[in-house]
């Protein structure tokens, strides 16, 4: 009897510890915590690292900046790393910083120069730089943000004159003013996410490297603002010289000539500016205007002084964005102290744009429908049953000391299996859901392509989010500790820990895709063509304000559909039903924060699910893809 109560108590005693390891393997197993080297940097090596944050030194907060550092001459070669600790605003202070790491390969007695982009979230706190070779720090250094130098909003000025434009502070949004030269100009298109309007005035095309080219280019195509001041060294020239028919017009770099409203003539003398103190107000001093002579092309909107075109703006050609060119120069006089000139500057700078994406609410819907593997569930439950099914046959059928031994040695192999088991679990249980926006460029050959994802780790544990291709820019949404990016030539590497009991982490990732769509509405309203290149959409309707048409499926290229007058329903009436997690997702796109820069404009949005666009987000080790959503969005064109 005493036998027999002993075996029921460690029986019993046996089933809960396996139990226990099963279901909470962090107790007794937890997930080793992500280290961050802390070395200290003598203050010889702080006054050897250049570091160039931002446009001039001038900074936004929550957008990705150019970070440039030039290395001096390392005293080693092999493997090396920059690492930039960015401190952002979370719930505990001075305890939340993101990590980024650039891998480069070091060789001896070179200098250096490294870029990476990074996010001021928490401008009180320095940023820290850190070089180690062959994983030895051998350099850092700290960079403080003054507050003078953080704006929320920014022009940026390419001129040879660091000069003229401080009035502009005094336009509403604390505009912020940086002159830089061309050899500061991001090589990532998406760097320019903190300028407002980027402003060309002494611009040497030499100076300009092709990324450099590329980025500006792209950024512009994609919603960029851009102001090209017309001028030239014919401008200081005497009046008679200048108006005369042979005065050449000013040089502009031929990589901008696919962006500009209008072709530029030749150099003029215009006897007075008063005109443009009649358009904008303000008293103009007198005195003669030395303007270039613009040509509008088609399409451009001009501004005209004593019959001369010297403003036109339009889009940039094939794009969404928005460039205006002016005939003269705005730090001259008269110009420079014509009391009107923060109405032309106002009306250049623009509106600020609202974000066409509402990145926190798709994050809360992503993290609130991101499930569990089922597979996990059935594996867990599959090795409790055996385990005590083992335990319990050897119970009944060999209640004797060799059965004990037998149950003995089946908990020693639980104690193996289990910890192996409950890794399997934690990695399975991870998931990754996210969704793309895809905007395309307006016949530009590119579209801009916006990720949210977020990972859930239930039981706890090390991460690995990996964002693919290398153009596409990711960061965390949130702040985030012992988050480290590692910026590799294939793409973003992400890695962190959660904990059990943490909500899922959300990240975005900014890039452009190679991607050619277009929507043509007819005048009268009745026809639509779409042309979607070699992909297939899914869903597909045309959004405007509370109406929308459905239009089911499209093929890859072009279609032609008729729209009846009547094919217009309420946007909460479509009949999806409410438990379809793709629907849900959309309806934040056009219910949430961005929705009115998508559908108020003046023409409808075509949308629709895309097939056969590789995932940006993946996730190291996880049992399942993950769900995952692709959205395009064509404002419609009418011809």
């Amino acid at each position: 009897m005493r036998r027999a109560r002993a075996w029921r108590s460690g029986h019993a005693l046996l089933v809960l510890c396996g139990l226990a390891l099963l279901y909470r393997p962090a107790v007794f197993f937890p997930p080793p915590p992500l280290a961050h080297a802390r070395a200290a940097s003598s203050s010889g090596a702080d006054r050897r690292l250049d570091v160039r944050l931002g446009f001039g030194g001038i900074v936004k907060i929550g957008v990705p900046l150019p970070l440039e550092v030039v290395l001096p001459p390392l005293p080693a070669s092999g493997p090396a790393e920059m690492v930039v600790d960015a401190p952002a605003l979370g719930p505990q202070a001075g305890q939340v910083v993101t990590t980024t790491a650039v891998p480069f390969e070091s060789v001896a007695d070179t200098v250096r120069v490294v870029e990476a982009p990074v996010v001021i979230s928490d401008p009180r706190r320095p940023l820290k730089v850190r070089v180690t070779v062959r994983g030895q720090q051998v350099l850092g250094t700290s960079a403080a943000v003054s507050p003078e130098h953080v704006g929320g909003r920014l022009v940026v000025a390419v001129s040879d004159d660091p000069t003229g434009l401080a009035a502009l502070h005094r336009l509403p949004g604390r505009v912020a003013v940086a002159y830089v030269t061309a050899e500061a100009l991001p090589r990532r298109w998406q760097e320019y996410a903190a300028v407002d309007l980027l402003v060309i005035r002494d611009l040497d095309p030499a100076a300009l490297d092709a990324a450099q080219q590329q980025a500006l280019l792209r950024w512009v195509r994609l919603g960029g603002r851009l102001l090209v001041v017309a001028r030239s060294a014919a401008a200081a020239q005497s009046a008679e010289t200048a108006g005369s028919p042979g005065g050449r017009g000013p040089a502009l770099p031929a990589a901008l000539d696919p962006l500009l409203p209008a072709d530029v003539g030749p150099v003029r003398a215009l006897p007075s500016a008063a005109g443009l103190a009649g358009h904008y107000g303000g008293t103009m001093p007198s005195g003669p205007l030395t303007v270039a002579t613009l040509r509008p092309r088609a399409g451009a909107g001009h501004v005209d002084l004593s019959g001369v075109p010297v403003i036109a703006s339009a889009g940039p050609g094939p794009g969404v964005g928005q460039v205006i060119i002016w005939g003269f120069d705005p730090w001259r006089p008269p110009l420079a102290e014509w009391s009107g000139r923060l109405r032309l500057w106002e009306e250049a700078l623009g509106s600020e744009p609202a974000p066409r994406v509402d990145a926190e609410g798709l994050a809360a819907r992503l993290a609130a429908g991101t499930p569990l593997d089922p597979a996990v569930h059935a594996q867990v439950l599959g090795a409790i049953l055996l385990y005590v099914a083992l335990l319990l046959g050897l119970r009944r059928w060999k209640p004797t000391v060799a059965g004990a031994a037998a149950a003995l040695l089946i908990v020693l192999a639980a104690l193996g299996a289990f910890p192996v088991l409950a890794g399997m679990v934690r990695d399975r249980s991870a998931t990754l859901a996210q969704v793309t926006i895809i905007e395309p460029g307006g016949g530009a050959g590119s579209a801009r392509a916006t990720t949210v994802a977020a990972v859930a780790v239930p039981y706890g544990g090390r991460y690995r989010v990996t964002a693919a291709p290398a153009e596409m820019l990711a960061e965390p949404l949130t702040p985030a500790s012992d988050l480290r990016v590692v910026l590799g030539r294939a793409g973003s590497e992400l890695t962190g820990v959660l904990r059990s009991g943490d909500p899922p982490r959300p990240f975005l990732a900014v890039g452009a895709i190679p991607l050619s769509a277009s929507a043509v509405l007819s005048r009268d309203g009745r026809s639509l063509a779409v042309d979607l290149g070699p992909l297939r959409a899914s869903r597909v309707e045309l959004r405007w304000r509370d109406r929308l048409y459905p239009l089911a499926d499209l093929p890859a290229g072009r279609t032609l559909r008729d729209l009846r007058p009547d094919g217009w329903i309420a946007a909460a009436s479509d009949g999806r039903p409410s438990s379809d997690w793709s629907a849900r997702v959309r309806d934040v796109i056009f219910e949430g924060a961005g929705a009115d820069a998508i559908l108020k404009g003046a023409t409808p949005v075509l949308a629709g699910e895309l097939d056969g666009i590789a995932p940006v987000f993946t996730l190291g080790g996880a049992g399942a893809p993950g769900q995952r959503l692709t959205v395009l969005l064509v404002p419609l064109e009418r011809r």
